[in-house]
């Protein structure tokens, strides 16, 4: 079998792209997933439900539990606990930029 630029291009093609798929995967400096919107920038109100690491659960308005992340280029108002109401800002990402307790 002769090998030829239009038979060995689909197979190079596919490993390319399967080597970028398991490299972004196994990234472990992306941040965990979350499930604010894609277009969540904006502020979100709620009470904070739990803790787990880096994602702080939280029960928006309308009910809805949503997950946000905080990192380390996260402005935290250090007072804030499991059951306070908190006020995020979220960036386009979906990443709390600043998150401070909410006045009462």
């Amino acid at each position: 079998m002769r090998l030829t630029t239009k038979s060995v291009l689909p197979i190079f093609v596919f490993l390319f792209s399967g080597m970028i798929v398991s490299m972004v995967a196994a990234d472990p400096t992306l941040p965990p997933k979350t499930n604010a919107p894609a277009n969540a920038s904006g502020v979100l109100l709620g009470q904070l439900l739990k803790i787990e690491g880096e994602i702080y659960v939280v029960k928006d308005a309308g009910g809805k539990e949503v997950r946000l992340h905080v990192g380390k280029n996260t402005a935290l108002d250090a007072r804030i606990k499991v059951g306070d109401k908190i006020e995020a800002q979220v960036g386009p990402d979906g990443h709390a930029l600043v998150v401070l307790k909410a006045l009462e």
